[in-house]
């Protein structure tokens, strides 16, 4: 589903989120007054992984919420190269463009608001003061709250997995070998950090923001402005965003089982039995560090 912004592009509306909007009338006790949570970082740092996440979190607790990604706009126009030297500063006609993007989306997404979405996420890397002032300037005009939420990541492993497992796969390097592509987007990085001047404790102490530094290895919470941002900040501190697989393990024990056992088997309930409990714990001891839930007749118990 699209429409043509005011710049004359392609806006794109993700299926995942065209659930009807609520009267925001109907639950006064959490939006008082429509948010806006900006991200802001570096490329490769989990900022669309993160808003999506977040929405969806919002989105389940009945906080209408919505992504606006910048990139998604860049992407509709027709015919543009989007290699590392579209995001050079030098680059004058890429600096035009992006700002443009950034413009439609910040206008779809005050749009959306004021017909009576709860809480847009600006998807964007917004790593320079100059655009996140033009940001704040079109959102205090309205009165709305706005939050800052910056991805720090100093790690070279993570940086270096999250470019190989998510970017190159992007659509903008749909025509391009991966090694080229892994080449080429970490310039994209270079030319992005000449001009990133992150959030400061000093110069932004006036916001409200939180920067995660390392996926989560610590955090930076300041001035914390109503229940929205509290609930973004407590999901975002208990948000775990690192690999791990998940192990399903069913076993059950048919004969010599109790009456107890036998009950519960009619009523559809397979309990662990001695030997299903036995290799239920093997499995369990055999991976250090997992964390097994196993489910009897009794309440779920964890091991």
């Amino acid at each position: 589903m699209s429409r043509r912004s005011s710049y004359g592009m392609e806006s794109t509306v993700s299926p995942l989120q065209t659930t009807p909007l609520p009267n925001r009338v109907t639950c006064p006790n959490f939006v008082t007054a429509p948010n806006v949570i900006v991200m802001v970082g570096l490329p490769a740092r989990g900022k669309t992984y993160i808003a999506k996440k977040m929405a969806r979190y919002l989105n389940w607790i009945g906080i209408s919420t919505k992504v606006f990604n910048v990139g998604d706009y860049r992407r509709n126009i027709p015919g543009a190269d989007y290699t590392s030297n579209f995001f050079n500063p030098r680059n004058k006609d890429g600096n035009i463009i992006r700002t443009q993007c950034a413009e439609a989306a910040l206008k779809d997404m005050l749009d959306w608001l004021e017909r009576g979405g709860n809480v847009g996420v600006f998807d964007a890397t917004n790593t320079t003061r100059d655009r996140r002032r033009m940001i704040l300037d079109s959102i205090n005009k309205l009165q709305y709250k706005i939050f800052f939420v910056e991805s720090v990541c100093e790690d070279p492993e993570i940086i270096e997995e999250n470019v190989k497992e998510v970017k190159v796969t992007s659509p903008d390097y749909k025509n391009m070998d991966k090694e080229e592509a892994i080449k080429d987007f970490l310039l994209r990085i270079q030319h992005y950090q000449t001009s990133y001047e992150p959030l400061s404790e000093n110069f932004d102490r006036q916001l409200s923001f939180i920067k995660i530094f390392n996926q989560g290895e610590r955090f930076l919470v300041n001035k914390i402005n109503g229940h929205i941002q509290s609930r973004v900040v407590y999901f975002l501190m208990n948000f775990d965003v690192s690999k791990r697989t998940i192990y399903l393990l069913r076993v059950s024990q048919k004969e010599g089982q109790s009456d107890r056992s036998q009950r519960a088997m009619a009523s559809g309930c397979r309990v662990l039995g001695s030997w299903g409990g036995v290799v239920w714990h093997q499995a369990v001891l055999s991976c250090p560090g997992v964390l097994g839930w196993s489910c009897c007749v009794d309440p779920c118990t964890v091991h």
